[in-house]
């Protein structure tokens, strides 16, 4: 499955411009389709992966 930029802001609760942030930087990978932007659902995953802390113990 993937995601327009607003369908990816929606899925993970930010704005749509986040998600044109995170694409300019190339912080989350994407498909450039035309000259639309398009986030796999693999993509998400592993950009919130990335971005999980480990509980301290």
């Amino acid at each position: 499955m993937v995601y327009t930029t607003k369908q990816a802001a929606e899925k993970l609760g930010v704005g749509e411009r986040m998600i044109r942030r995170l694409v300019a930087e190339r912080r989350i990978e994407f498909i450039k389709v035309g000259k639309h932007v398009r986030i796999s659902d693999e993509a998400i995953q592993q950009f919130l992966q990335a971005g999980t802390v480990a509980k301290q113990s």
